[in-house]
């Protein structure tokens, strides 16, 4: 069984990761959003960071997802 404490790393560090990739691709993308479409995409950001860093790391760490 994996350490909650390295899961919460891993959780933390998938969510960075998948926010830079979505600043990035923004950029990349030259897209200019207002206030609430940022919130959203903010929001679908972080729901997609938690649930693949769960189910990845978690795989990988011999968790039952």
């Amino acid at each position: 069984m994996a350490d909650p404490e390295l899961l919460t790393r891993l959780d933390r560090i998938a969510l960075l990761l998948a926010g830079l990739f979505a600043v990035e691709l923004l950029e990349f993308l030259d897209v200019d959003l207002s206030g609430f479409g940022f919130a959203l995409l903010a929001l679908a950001v972080v729901g997609f960071a938690l649930l693949w860093g769960r189910s990845v790391f978690g795989l990988l760490l011999g968790e039952s997802v």
